[in-house]
């Protein structure tokens, strides 16, 4: 059932209820007791239905959210499994077993954490290492133990290299399932996922709890933790990782933070590339760009899995962000790196922003000052804040001054609404239809009367009826005097009916009693009695 349809029933429900309450309400005055409590008894009833309509309609809407609550977590667990990796080899003169997360890529390989007693004791380190990922589930792959290792925090690192000739492409690893520890408490939900006892990616059904946070140790109580958990990952309510495991027996687990793991990580110099994903629309990529972070655009650009034109929400991307904010470094650099300037209209930013310089750097690229109707044009930006100079250019490369942009206004309704004299003229002289329905209103209605000028000397109807009304009607209403003397001179009939009130320009100005401008506004009009 879908929401419209919920809608519409509940409409109609409230909307038989109330009807029914009304007639009801008016019949029972002329009733007699009996009927009284009749009334009553039936108000009863119908109360009652309405309550469990409502009770029914809450019931289905609870029902749809759970659904969907459960195909979200659903998603999330089968994301979050393919960064979670099964871990085996030899340790000494016994196998090892545990498990790791992915925590970056880089070309054909992968970056792997683990909990460092897995892979070492003491001076031995393991080998024959192998790791298993979810969308390989029978073969496992050759992993190199890498030098670096935290025995404070338990960490060691493993690299797998090859990927692509076994079809895997690192590109797609949802790298967006980095949650945060610290904001856990006493009692939360937790998953650890895992190799336990050789289970691959072993998770309990009944959720585990957060038994004490401890700086960046999370102590959770758990019957299902055991020998295999170490190294692995442990989720919160939403699937998303929030520590490494590091002690796997229970009754109780232990697992660090991830925040104190990455930033060793990166000082460590691997390509970390696990973040917190916000529901926003937004790339990394056009955050950093949003932000002015050109150090961080220039990390990210240094992935090879980041595309540089990549679409965020309302169709953007990270050069729309750099235009919008102003930053010409960052469009520079994103223009090096293959951004499309006719992707995302980021010319439309360039214009918003008034740099100069930005809209010729991107015009050199192949941005193009042409857009679909109704949308937001950079000459309608431009126009909007008033950059003179900016106009100037996107007209000399061709920007069409009479195109409907948002609002469907044209650049020339723009103009007259923001009362940028300057930027009429060179519009008008572009070419831009003066005879648009409304602008000498909007004029007028502004007391504008240089504008109003302007637009009669470039063909403007003077005579034109927009909403019912003339634009001499409207001075007369106001007892603009000025104005009716220039629209008198420019050709307005001081006898066309106004559609609004059916009356003659003659009888809105005798209307006007209380005007100190009343008997001038009627000599002006009886002096132009008769011209066309």
């Amino acid at each position: 059932m879908s929401q419209r349809y919920n809608l519409i029933l509940r409409v109609f429900l409230a909307a038989w209820m109330i009807l029914g309450a009304c007639v009801l309400d008016s019949e029972a005055q002329l009733w007699d007791i009996p009927n009284r409590e009749a009334y009553e008894e039936r108000r009863k009833r119908d109360l009652e239905h309405e309550r469990r309509a409502n009770e029914f309609f809450e019931k289905i809407k609870k029902e749809r959210e759970e659904v969907q609550r459960i195909n979200k977590l659903k998603k999330s667990e089968e994301e979050v499994s393919k960064l979670i990796v099964m871990i085996q080899g030899q340790l000494g003169a016994g196998p090892t077993i545990g498990a790791g997360f992915i925590f970056g890529r880089e070309k054909d390989q992968i970056y792997i954490a683990t909990a460092n007693h897995v892979v070492r004791r003491g001076a031995l380190n393991a080998r024959d290492l192998q790791i298993k990922l979810v969308d390989l589930p029978d073969e496992f792959l050759p992993a190199t133990l890498t030098d670096h290792f935290d025995e404070d925090l338990d960490l060691a690192v493993l690299r797998v290299e090859g990927l692509r000739k076994r079809g895997i492409d690192g590109c797609t690893l949802p790298m967006h399932h980095l949650g945060d520890g610290s904001v856990l408490e006493r009692g939360d939900a937790l998953y650890p996922i895992g190799y336990p006892n050789g289970v691959p990616w072993g998770m309990p059904i009944v959720p585990d709890r957060v038994s004490k946070i401890a700086g960046r140790e999370i102590t959770f109580q758990s019957s299902f933790i055991s020998i295999g958990h170490s190294g692995g990952g442990l989720l919160n309510e939403t699937y998303d990782l929030v520590g490494m495991i590091i002690k796997d027996g229970p009754p109780f687990g232990l697992a660090i933070q991830l925040k104190p793991i990455l930033k060793v990580l990166q000082q460590w110099g691997y390509p970390v590339k696990l973040y917190v994903f916000r529901n926003d629309g937004k790339t990394p990529l056009y955050r950093a760009a949003e932000n002015g972070d050109l150090t961080g655009v220039k990390r990210l650009l240094d992935d090879e899995c980041v595309n540089v034109n990549e679409k965020a929400s309302w169709d953007s991307t990270a050069l729309s962000a750099a235009t919008w904010t102003g930053n010409i470094e960052i469009v520079k650099l994103l223009l090096e790196e293959g951004a499309d300037p006719r992707i995302g209209n980021p010319i439309v930013g360039a214009a918003h922003s008034g740099q100069v310089s930005m809209i010729e750097l991107l015009l050199t690229n192949g941005a193009t000052v042409s857009m679909k109707e109704y949308a937001l044009s950079p000459l309608q930006a431009a126009i909007l804040e008033g950059h003179i100079a900016i106009v100037r250019l996107l007209l000399y490369a061709g920007a069409d001054v009479n195109v409907k942009g948002l609002w469907h206004h044209t650049p020339l309704q723009d103009a007259v609404e923001k009362r940028h004299t300057e930027i009429m003229r060179l519009l008008l002289a572009a070419g831009a239809d003066a005879k648009q329905k409304g602008l000498l209103h909007e004029a007028m209605h502004e007391d504008e009367l240089e504008i109003v000028k302007l637009l009669l000397e470039h063909g403007a109807d003077v005579n034109v009826d927009f909403n019912g009304e003339t634009v001499l009607n409207h001075a007369v209403r106001e007892g603009k005097v000025e104005a009716i003397k220039i629209l008198l001179n420019a050709g307005a009939n001081p006898n066309m009916l106004d559609k609004r009130s059916g009356k003659t320009t003659h009888d809105l100005a005798r209307e006007n009693k209380k005007s100190p401008t009343r008997d001038t506004i009627i000599n002006l009009l009886s002096s132009h009695e008769g011209k066309e």
